[in-house]
Parts: structure tokens; C-alpha cells; sequence
């Protein structure tokens, strides 16, 4: 996972920029298919250019997967994204010609500007995932306004009893989660919060360049974390590689990798004022930017995902070198 950034400030709007990067990027291999480190390193590359863009592009592949695991047709095109946030707040219902929609959905990344998205709604028998066209829903005014993660347009949508044919449902109810994808995802997830954090490295060893061995110390803890979650990415691919269709266990793998990258995140994220200084973060708008991203970014991980991981030893009784 090396690191070069970019100062796409003054590139074209983040959508806009995610279809080239997509365009680019080609197909992407799927995980579990034996290259799985190799998709989380081109998604990481991203993620240093770009955490906004980033976040569009990891959502297409991840629909680009979920669609290939569940067995439905591929994309036709276009740019999609999953909108699976609170299941729950929107409602499924059987009609003679297949399904209405009804209710709110939050933090659609990339909103209506999207051409697919796969949405997760609740049903009497369970929750479902629906292809949908994502100019159909209205954009709920003024649900998206961080100072974080704006240009994605991770806004509020509103279904109005919409319209979804029959042979839009993608999978059976609660395939969506019980799938061994989930779990990949999950970690192909914390390889984007990797780059994000990685593409603030530049400006910190440039600042660290003054002499102050405070500010070398504090670049070397930083890099030294990043290269232990690296390794730990690397490790949690492998093992998905061994076995795709282990879904306990590419759960229990995603729940260590995302909290070790989001260890990391945070780690720099508190450090870099002690690095950078006032001026640094005050007058780079380019670092304040990524900064404030990640920050938001970082706010899908929640620390009960170590729920896990200590359960795991209360059961086992044992933790061994692995």
C-alpha cells in the first residue's frame, strides 16, 4: 500500500471524479476470489488521492460484489452505490406487480446523482435488498450538512410508495447480512480508511523535517501503526482467500482489521496538530479537508465492534499467535 497524494481541490465534482476513477479502475476483483488484498490496495490508492471519492467508489464495488454473490445480474453501466443504513425506517410491501417502497432512507452516499443503488428495506418476513434507480427517490432539503464527507451528498431520501418490480429484489430476505460478503465488505471498507489516513503522511513528514525530534518520534509511531494495519489488511485477506464462505469468520477478521485501522485513524487524527502546527492547519486547506473527512468517515466504525473479539476469548479461554 504505497503513498502518493494529489491536491484534487480544484478537480471537478466528486461524482463526476469517482466515474473517471471508476472508468480507470476497471473491474476490480472480487473478494474471496484469491486477490482480495489486491482489490483493497487499488481501493486504498483512492483513498490516499481522495477520501471523499473514495467513499463513491468503494460503494459501486461493493455493489458490484453483493450483486455477483447473490447471484443477480451485473451492473448494466453506470454508477451505483448501497444505501443500507436503518433497514428498518424504510418499508417493503408486496403488490400484485412486486413491491412498493415507502418511508426514509439516511445517509445515501452520493444521493439521487447516482444512476443504481441497492437498498435495504424491511418486510413482513424479513429485510430485503432492492436494485432501484437512484434518480427515483426525493432528496429530503438540508439532511446532509457536515463540515466532513459534504461533497459525497450522503443525504436523506424519501420513498413515496415506489414502484419495484418483482425481479428487483436481489437475493432471499436477510441474505443481504447473512452473506460472507458482509463481512468482506466490512474490512474492504477499512482499507479505504487506511489510504484516507495515509494520504495525510506527505504533509506530516514534511513538517517533521524542521529537526524537532518530537515531531520525527510522533511521524515514526504513525508509520509504524499504518504498517501494523497494513500487515493485519494483508493477513485478513488471505484468510478470506482461504475461506470465502467462512461468514462467522469474516466477521469476527473485519471486526479486528476495522479496529485497528480505526486505531490508527485516530492516532494520527490526534497527532497531527502536534506535527503539523497552527500554520499548517490553518492555511492548507487540502490537509484541514482530508482531516475533517476522515473524522466523519471514521463515525461508521462503532468500538462495540471489540465486543467480539472479547467474546472470542471468553469462549476459547486462550489467545494464540496465529
Amino acid at each position: 500500500m504505497g503513498v502518493h497524494v494529489t491536491d484534487s481541490s480544484t478537480t471537478p465534482d466528486v461524482i463526476e471524479r469517482a466515474r473517471a476513477v471508476i472508468a480507470d479502475l476497471g473491474e476490480l476483483p472480487l473478494p474471496g476470489r484469491g486477490a482480495t488484498f489486491e482489490r483493497w490496495q487499488r481501493l486504498a490508492g483512492v483513498g490516499v488521492e481522495d477520501v471523499s471519492v473514495v467513499r463513491i467508489v468503494e460503494g459501486h464495488y461493493d455493489a458490484v460484489a453483493i450483486l455477483a454473490e447473490l447471484g443477480a445480474d451485473p451492473l448494466d453501466g453506470g454508477l451505483a452505490g448501497v444505501w443500507a443504513a436503518r433497514p428498518g425506517e424504510l418499508v417493503a410491501e408486496r403488490t400484485r406487480r412486486g413491491w412498493t417502497l415507502s418511508g426514509e432512507k439516511p445517509f445515501c452516499s452520493g444521493s439521487v446523482l447516482l444512476d443504481t443503488a441497492l437498498v435495504t428495506a424491511v418486510s413482513e418476513d424479513g429485510p430485503r435488498l432492492f436494485r432501484i434507480d437512484a434518480h427515483a427517490p426525493r432528496v429530503v432539503a438540508r439532511s446532509w450538512t457536515p463540515l466532513g464527507m459534504a461533497a459525497t451528498r450522503s443525504e436523506t431520501l424519501c420513498f413515496d410508495e415506489m414502484g419495484v418490480p418483482d425481479h428487483d429484489e436481489v437475493g432471499k430476505p436477510g441474505d443481504y447480512v447473512d452473506r460472507p460478503g458482509f463481512g468482506h465488505g466490512g474490512s474492504g471498507v477499512a482499507a479505504c480508511w487506511w489510504g484516507g489516513v495515509a494520504g495525510l503522511v506527505p504533509a506530516l513528514a514534511a513538517a517533521a523535517t524542521d529537526g524537532s525530534d518530537d515531531r520525527v518520534r510522533i511521524l515514526g509511531s504513525i508509520v509504524l501503526a499504518l504498517e501494523q494495519s497494513a500487515a493485519l489488511l494483508h493477513t485478513t485477506a488471505d484468510r478470506i482467500d482461504r475461506s470465502p464462505a467462512d461468514r462467522d469468520g469474516a466477521v469476527s477478521w473485519a471486526a479486528t482489521a476495522r479496529s485497528s485501522v480505526a486505531a490508527t485513524a485516530r492516532l494520527v487524527l490526534a497527532s497531527a496538530a502536534a506535527v503539523l502546527g497552527t500554520s499548517a492547519l490553518a492555511g492548507d486547506a487540502a490537509v484541514g479537508q482530508r482531516m475533517a473527512d476522515l473524522t466523519m468517515y471514521l463515525t461508521q466504525y462503532r468500538d462495540d465492534e471489540l465486543i467480539d473479539g472479547g467474546r472470542r476469548v471468553i469462549e476459547s479461554g486462550e489467545l494464540r499467535l496465529c
